[in-house]
């Protein structure tokens, strides 16, 4: 599935005014009917070693939030339960 960004926001605390996250909205809605809305929170701590939120850029937290999504959705082997 093609996932388009849809929506790419920072968030802050109003009281302070501190940075608080990412938020990124990815979906998909390929012509088979299917279809995908997904809103992820980015954190500094998801980033990478040593990187700061005014360290990275856009398309670095998009390729965070894709790769977050993907292990969301990853079937994970429930056979042992």
């Amino acid at each position: 599935m093609d996932l388009q960004t849809k929506e790419f926001t920072y968030i802050f605390d109003t009281t302070s005014g501190k940075f608080l996250y990412f938020q990124v909205t990815l979906t998909g809605n390929p012509s088979d009917g299917e279809y995908l809305n997904n809103q992820l929170r980015i954190h500094e701590d998801e980033l990478g070693e040593g990187k700061a939120y005014t360290g990275v850029t856009m398309t670095d937290v998009i390729a965070i939030a894709r790769k977050k999504l993907a292990d969301y959705v990853a079937v994970k082997d429930t056979s042992a339960q």
